[in-house]
């Protein structure tokens, strides 16, 4: 089962792709900004990342940076 990261200050968007991605089979973290995708990486070990540019916090531009330069996670896909 593929772990899909999907990090979206939109809950509707978030429960949408969750409940298409579920139904594919797929295990679903959510994420509401780019400070929670980086505080749940390790814990969720993502297979790939949906990741919207513009949220709170800290922004999709910013939280790619930051995965890209995680040693483990760098080669992570990410869907902006």
């Amino acid at each position: 089962m593929r772990t899909i990261l999907v990090a979206d200050d939109n809950r509707l968007s978030r429960e949408l792709v969750r409940d298409v991605l579920a139904s594919a089979d797929c295990r679903v973290v959510e994420a509401a900004n780019g400070q929670e995708v980086i505080d749940r990486l390790d814990a969720a070990s993502p297979d790939l990342v949906l990741l919207d540019l513009e949220m709170p916090v800290k922004g999709g531009f910013d939280t790619l940076v930051e995965i890209r330069g995680h040693p483990r996670f760098s080669r992570v896909p990410v869907m902006r």
